[in-house]
């Protein structure tokens, strides 16, 4: 199966890749600041971050409030979504830590790297 990550995914999980202090959720991060930095909507982030999240490159956490809305408590970068960065950043053409500012920089570019990266990822588990 082809994988095929957005944009917007890529950028959170460059968002994460920046702002981890380590792989595991005892080091969660806070979507709060994450959606002021990212400029997205709670319906966004909660998108993006389960796309991540179903191919194992994100953790996320869910509360449901009394009045049963449901919503991201946290999140983290799992050690997958590590490797799978350090595996992108090592690529031919990206050769450099990939921030937010880097998936901007080289957009589409970078986006078809990622794609081939995540599909090949898929096809090994």
């Amino acid at each position: 199966m082809k994988a095929n990550i957005n944009e917007d995914e890529l950028r959170l999980l460059a968002y994460l890749h920046e702002h981890a202090t380590g792989y595991t959720d005892d080091f969660q991060i806070d979507p709060d600041n994450v959606r002021v930095e990212l400029v997205v909507t709670d319906e966004q982030l909660a998108k993006h971050a389960s796309y991540l999240a179903a191919h194992g490159l994100a953790g996320v956490s869910v509360v449901t409030t009394r009045d049963g809305y449901e919503g991201l408590s946290s999140l983290w970068l799992t050690g997958d979504g590590e490797d799978y960065m350090r595996e992108l950043e090592s690529q031919p053409g990206v050769g450099k830590k990939v921030t937010v500012a880097v998936v901007k920089e080289m957009g589409n570019a970078l986006r078809t790297i990622a794609v081939q990266i995540l599909s090949d990822l898929l096809t090994k588990h």
